[in-house]
């Protein structure tokens, strides 16, 4: 069951960029990669990887 924190604070905060467009992936606190990496930043000119 979540506590307040995830009631009061992050669940609101989730349901607001839902309404903005956002999609909410919930995650796994016993697998939290479940899905393969991706690179947020491929699109960006000029960027490199360290």
């Amino acid at each position: 069951m979540p506590g307040p924190e995830f009631t009061e604070v992050e669940l609101p905060f989730i349901q607001q960029l839902e309404q903005e467009g956002w999609n909410y992936i919930e995650g796994s606190l016993d697998f939290p990669l479940r899905h393969p990496p991706r690179n947020l930043c491929s699109g960006h000119h000029g960027a490199t990887a360290a």
